[in-house]
C-alpha cells in the first residue's frame, strides 16, 4: 500500500532531522577522536622525549579525559533495551490454533511476516514490541506481539484482527522503514542524555584520584556541554519522530481496514475507552473495599468483572448490544457539545481517535462481518490464562498470609451498591454531573419569585412533554413534572456541557496566547487563526461564557425556588434552605482547608530534596504550628457526621495514631521514616476527605430535592 502525501511530507522532516543529528554527532565523535588520539601521542611522547613524574602525570589526565568524552559518545553502541517479559504468558501454536490461525491470516493479508513469539499480558492493549539497539538500525530484528486479556475480553474476533492488522501495519511496508530510523535515533539521543549510571559511577570514582580528579571534573564539563546540543537536537528530532508517528498511525489504520474493512476499527476505537474505563473502575473498587475492610480481598476472575462493569457502564448510557458487547455510534459521543478548538498537537505520537476515524469515514467497506463472535472464544484456556493473570495483579509472587476471595456475583452486588450510592438521582438528567450549583444569595432567592416561564399551575398530565427525565418513573407525572423538565432539560444541560467546553477551550487559548505552548496555528469553529489574533477570538468567548454562566446562574436561583415551593406546599420540614447553606459554606471550608494542606505539603518539599543536615530541624520547627492546624482539622472532621461513613478503619486507625502524640521526624543524622509515612498518610487521607465533603453536602441536597419532587408526584 503506497505511503499518504502526509506521510511523505512529515518522511521528509524526519530525514532532514535524523541528517542533522548525525552530521552533529559525526563532528563530536571526529573531534573526541582527535582528542584522545592527540593526547595520546602527547603522552607518548612526554612519556619517551621528557620523562619525570609530573609530566606523565598531566599527559596520563589529558588522555583520561579525552577518554572519557569518548566513551560518552560511544556508550550507547553497547545498550539494549529489553522488554521485561515477566508479567507475560508465552503463547504456543499447539496451546491456541485458532488464535494462531487468526494471526497467521492477518499476515499473509498485510505482507507482514509472522511474530518471533506470541505473548499475553492482563492489560487492556495489544502492540508489536523487540529488543533494540542502535544495531537494530541495520540488522532486522524479528518482532514480538503482546495481546493483552483485557482487551480479548472486551472485542469480537473481527475487531481484535483490526487491532492486530493495526499493530503489523506498522512493519509491513517498506516506506515504514524510515518510522524505525527515526525512533531509533530518538532512542539514541535519550540512551546519551539520560542512561548515565555507570558513567556517573566512572566519574564519582575518578573524583577521589587526586590530581587526576581534576581532568575528570573537565571531562564532566565537556560532557555537559555536549549534553546541552544533544537537547537541542532531542527536541528536534522528537518532534519529528511524533509527527511522522501520527500519520504511521493513519498508515496503520490504512492497513487495518484493508484486512477488515472500517467498520470493526471504528468500533474498536469507539469503545476502547469505554473497556479502559470498566477495567480501571474494577481495580478502583476492590482498593476501596480493601480500605474499608482492611483486608486482602482479591477478584475471583477479574475478567469476568471487567465484562460486567462494561455492560453495566453501557446500559447507564443506554447503549445498544450486539454478541453480549456494547455498540458504540458517534451520536453516543455527540450528543452534547464538545470543544471546538483544534489544532495539532506536536508533542502527540498518536492522533485522537475522533481524527482517526474522521480520516477513514468514507472508506469503502465490503469485509464488515457484524455477526463476528467475541474474541475470548478464540482462547481455550481462557479461564486458565485470566485466573493467572487475576492473581498476578492483586497478589504477585508472595502473596499475604490470609486472602478474602470475592466471587464475581458478590463483586457484581458490591459494585451496583456503589453505583447506587455514588449516583445522583435520575430527575436531574445529568445536569450536575459535571456541575456543582453555583452561588447565590439563598436569604434573598427565598423571598423572590420564579424567573423562569415554569408552569407550575397545570394540573394535567405532563408526563409525555417530561419523558426525557421521567420516563423511567411508572409514576403518574403531576404539574412539578413540567417544571423539572423546564429546569432540566436537554437545553439546560446543553448549556451546561456548552459552558464547559467553552471553558476549556479558553484556558488552551490563554495558554496558546502567553506562548506557553507551541502551537503558533489553530482553528475554531472552523474558523483558521494565528496566534497573533487570538486575543479578540479569547474576548469573544469570554462574553459569551459570561453570557452563559448568568443564565445558569438564573436556572439555579430557579431551581431552589421550585423545590422550596415544593417543599412548603407539601408542608415538610424546612430543611431545604440549611441544606444550600451548607454546601455553599462548606465552599469557602475547602479553600481554607486546602490552603492549609497546600503550605504543610510546600513547607516540607525540602524532604525530597538533598538539604544541608543542619537546615532539616529548622525547616521542620517553621512547620509546628501548621501542622498542628491540621491535628484541629482532622479532628473536626472526625467528629463530623457528615464524614463517618468514609472514614475507613484503616484511615481511623492512621488519624487516631497521628493525633496521639507529637511525632519528630529527623534524629540524628537521618529522617525517620517511619513517622513520616504516618504523617503523609494523614495528609493524603486529610485531602481526600475535603475533596469528598463537598460532593457529600452536594449529594445530599439533591437526594432531598428529589425526594420532594417524588412525594408530589406520589400524592
Amino acid at each position: 500500500m503506497e505511503a499518504s502525501l502526509q506521510y511523505r511530507k512529515k518522511a521528509f522532516v524526519a530525514i532532514i532531522a535524523i541528517s542533522i543529528f548525525f552530521v552533529s554527532y559525526l563532528i563530536m565523535l571526529l573531534s573526541a577522536l582527535a582528542m584522545v588520539i592527540g593526547f595520546l601521542y602527547g603522552f607518548i611522547w612526554f612519556a619517551r622525549e621528557v620523562g619525570g613524574f609530573i609530566p606523565l602525570l598531566v599527559g596520563l589526565g589529558f588522555s583520561s579525559m579525552a577518554i572519557l568524552v569518548l566513551i560518552f559518545l560511544i556508550k550507547f553502541f553497547f545498550q539494549w533495551e529489553r522488554t521485561d517479559l515477566s508479567h507475560m504468558i508465552e503463547i504456543k501454536k499447539d496451546d491456541e490454533p485458532d488464535l494462531f490461525g487468526l494471526i497467521e491470516e492477518i499476515t499473509q493479508k498485510t505482507g507482514a511476516g509472522f511474530p518471533k513469539r506470541v505473548y499475553l499480558s492482563a492489560e487492556v492493549n495489544a502492540s508489536v514490541f523487540y529488543d533494540s539497539s542502535f544495531w537494530s538500525m541495520f540488522f532486522p530484528v524479528r518482532k514480538n506481539i503482546q495481546i493483552g486479556m483485557g482487551l480479548i475480553n472486551c472485542v469480537t474476533q473481527q475487531e481484535l484482527k483490526a487491532v492486530i492488522a493495526h499493530e503489523f501495519g506498522h512493519f509491513s511496508q517498506k516506506s515504514m522503514k524510515l518510522g524505525s530510523y527515526v525512533y531509533n535515533t530518538n532512542q539514541v539521543i535519550y540512551n546519551l542524555l539520560h542512561n548515565n549510571d555507570a558513567y556517573d559511577k566512572l566519574l564519582s570514582k575518578g573524583a577521589k584520584l587526586g590530581v587526576l580528579s581534576l581532568f575528570f571534573a573537565v571531562a564532566e564539563s565537556i560532557v555537559g556541554v555536549i549534553k546541552g546540543i544533544l537537547q537541542g537536537l532531542y527536541a528536534f528530532v522528537n518532534k519529528a519522530h511524533l509527527s511522522l508517528s501520527r500519520e504511521m498511525e493513519f498508515h496503520a489504520d490504512s492497513i487495518a481496514v484493508s484486512v477488515t474493512g472500517f467498520v470493526a476499527l471504528k468500533q474498536f476505537l469507539l469503545r476502547f475507552s469505554l473497556m479502559e474505563t470498566a477495567f480501571q473502575s474494577t481495580f478502583a473498587l476492590y482498593g476501596k473495599l480493601q480500605q474499608e475492610s482492611n483486608e486482602t480481598i482479591v477478584s475471583e476472575n477479574l475478567y469476568e468483572d471487567q465484562f460486567f462493569v462494561l455492560q453495566h457502564i453501557a446500559r447507564q448510557n443506554e447503549l445498544k448490544f450486539h454478541n453480549g458487547l456494547p455498540q458504540v455510534y458517534l451520536s453516543d459521543l455527540e450528543k452534547f457539545p464538545k470543544s471546538k478548538l483544534k489544532f495539532e498537537d506536536q508533542w502527540a505520537s498518536h492522533p485522537s481517535i475522533m481524527e482517526r476515524i474522521n480520516r477513514f469515514e468514507k472508506a469503502n467497506d465490503p469485509l464488515v462481518d457484524y455477526e463476528s463472535p467475541r474474541s475470548d472464544l478464540l482462547l481455550r484456556n481462557r479461564k486458565k490464562y485470566q485466573e493467572v493473570f487475576t492473581k498476578q495483579l492483586f497478589v504477585g509472587e508472595k502473596p499475604p498470609e490470609s486472602l478474602k476471595i470475592l466471587s464475581n456475583s458478590d463483586f457484581n452486588n458490591a459494585f451496583e451498591d456503589q453505583f447506587r450510592n455514588d449516583l445522583f438521582p435520575s430527575l436531574f438528567n445529568g445536569y450536575y454531573d459535571e456541575k456543582d450549583p453555583f452561588l447565590f444569595d439563598v436569604a434573598a432567592a427565598a423571598s423572590q419569585p420564579i424567573t423562569s416561564e415554569i408552569n407550575q399551575a397545570d394540573t394535567t398530565d405532563t408526563a409525555s412533554g417530561s419523558r426525557n427525565i421521567r420516563e423511567k418513573n411508572s409514576n403518574a407525572c403531576n404539574a412539578h413534572c413540567v417544571g423539572l423538565n423546564d429546569l432540566f432539560g436537554v437545553d439546560k444541560v446543553t448549556k451546561v456541557k456548552t459552558l464547559l467546553a467553552l471553558e476549556s477551550d479558553l484556558q488552551m487559548l490563554y495558554s496558546i496566547q502567553s506562548k506557553n505552548t507551541s502551537v503558533k496555528d489553530f482553528e475554531y469553529d472552523g474558523r483558521k487563526y494565528k496566534r497573533n489574533s487570538a486575543s479578540l477570538l479569547v474576548k469573544e468567548l469570554e462574553q459569551e461564557a459570561v453570557r452563559l454562566k448568568k443564565e445558569i446562574e438564573v436556572n439555579d436561583a430557579d431551581i431552589f425556588k421550585f423545590f422550596l415551593n415544593l417543599e412548603k406546599s407539601g408542608s415538610c420540614a424546612s430543611r431545604l434552605q440549611s441544606l444550600y447553606d451548607n454546601l455553599f459554606a462548606n465552599v469557602k471550608e475547602y479553600d481554607r482547608r486546602f490552603d492549609l494542606y497546600l503550605q504543610l505539603s510546600q513547607g516540607l518539599d525540602f524532604i525530597n530534596y538533598n538539604t544541608p543536615i543542619d537546615q532539616i530541624p529548622g525547616k521542620l520547627l517553621r512547620m509546628t504550628d501548621v501542622e498542628a492546624n491540621l491535628k484541629n482539622e482532622i479532628r473536626n472532621i472526625m467528629q463530623d457526621d457528615l464524614y463517618q461513613p468514609e472514614i475507613a478503619p484503616p484511615m481511623r486507625e492512621n488519624f487516631e495514631l497521628y493525633l496521639s502524640k507529637e511525632w519528630e521526624y529527623f534524629g540524628m543524622e537521618a529522617y525517620i521514616d517511619e513517622n513520616l509515612a504516618i504523617l503523609y498518610s494523614a495528609m493524603n487521607d486529610y485531602l481526600y476527605l475535603i475533596a469528598r465533603g463537598f460532593y457529600l453536602h452536594k449529594k445530599k441536597l439533591l437526594n432531598y430535592q428529589a425526594e420532594l419532587a417524588n412525594m408530589v408526584s406520589e400524592s
